[in-house]
């Protein structure tokens, strides 16, 4: 879902506050593909207030690392937009581990 609001460039404040609240207890059942999904999508619309539900916690990280080897080469470009967006924001997010 947040993907597809971020692809057609539609910015939906509530609903990205509701998806960040939904997912933050939930990561561990998202696979890779959807981890990097969501964060390219939290990064493209440039959502730091639901980000930092999200991402602020080390929930975010530790997922992404306990599924390093089973992203493709795409996600992990996602990923890599993810992090030059939290760099930007000099937010005080957890690193990705790689």
């Amino acid at each position: 879902t947040a993907w597809a609001f971020a692809k057609a460039q539609h910015e939906a404040p509530s609903l990205f506050a509701a998806l960040a609240r939904a997912s933050e207890g939930r990561l561990h059942e998202f696979n890779p593909q959807g981890l990097a999904n969501t964060a390219w999508a939290f990064a493209w619309l440039d959502d730091r207030e639901s980000g930092d539900v999200l991402f602020g916690t080390t929930s975010f990280a530790t997922c992404c690392a306990s599924k390093e080897a089973e992203f493709t080469p795409a996600a992990k470009h996602q990923l890599h937009f993810w992090s030059q967006w939290r760099a930007e924001l000099s937010a005080p997010w957890p690193a990705l581990p790689f």
